[in-house]
């Protein structure tokens, strides 16, 4: 995964943070922690392929609901 910096499978919380600052979020250390541990399932300080994917199935399905409530 190209957030993977030391290419050890798993995403630390400064790896991620980095992931997402790129994909152009604005978001505080705090914040960005905070999404972290809600995903970090085994609480071993990294997120696994699988916990990232159910993140961002999770982060997709509030995106999802909260437009259709705008319309």
């Amino acid at each position: 995964h190209v957030w993977d910096e030391n290419n050890d499978g798993k995403l630390s919380k400064h790896e991620f943070r980095l992931g997402i600052k790129r994909l152009g979020f604005d978001v505080s250390a705090s914040e960005c922690n905070a999404l972290f541990n809600r995903f970090d399932v085994d609480v071993d300080n990294r997120l696994d392929l699988n916990e990232l994917s159910k993140m961002l199935d999770s982060l997709e399905a509030e995106l999802l609901t909260q437009e259709d409530k705008k319309k």
